[in-house]
């Protein structure tokens, strides 16, 4: 899943939102509430001009995040320093 973050990334960095969202939505499919699946899903949204969308995800980052924040995942903390900015970044979207 991991890897497929660092993609995701890397496809919202060259302006291919449709292959981002691919790439969240293999996150997704394998853990529905993965924090970085919900966030490159939300910006690969915003990137596509869908803020309803984009909204709702942010919503689901904030919604989730304690809660898999707390599982203590490889990936997470891995990228330790990311979550808090993946945090603040949701919370100004998602209004």
């Amino acid at each position: 899943l991991d890897g497929r973050y660092h993609l995701g990334s890397l496809h919202l960095l060259a302006g291919d939102a449709a292959a981002a969202r691919a790439e969240a939505d293999a996150i997704l499919a394998k853990e529905p509430s993965h924090l970085f699946g919900l966030f490159i899903a939300a910006q690969a949204e915003d990137l596509r001009g869908d803020r309803t969308a984009a909204r709702a995800l942010y919503a689901k980052v904030l919604e989730n995040y304690a809660s898999e924040f707390s599982r203590g995942l490889t990936e997470y903390r891995d990228h330790r320093q990311a979550l808090p900015e993946i945090r603040a970044a949701s919370e100004r979207a998602s209004k």
